[in-house]
């Protein structure tokens, strides 16, 4: 998979943190790819996002110039999205 210079550098050089005008409170089930999430230090781009589990998310991001897969425990918490 190639990506475009853009979505390669999309959680490098966005790292404005979340506020109220710049970002939306989501379920993690709703989340579909392209969405662009923080985590951490920084917005990412979701590649593909499905429920594991009772409460378990699989998130998989884009992360420099790959994907890189996580599981989430989602109980009680929302995505914050790029508004």
């Amino acid at each position: 998979m190639t990506l475009s210079k853009k979505e390669n550098t999309m959680n490098t050089m966005n790292t404005t943190k979340p506020n109220e005008t710049n970002s939306i409170k989501r379920d993690w089930h709703s989340l579909k790819p392209g969405d662009v999430i923080w985590l951490a230090n920084g917005w990412f781009k979701v590649f593909d996002a499905y429920l594991i589990g009772q409460g378990i998310l699989k998130l998989k991001i884009i992360v420099d110039d790959h994907v890189e897969a996580y599981n989430f425990r989602t109980a009680c918490s929302q995505a914050t999205c790029q508004a």
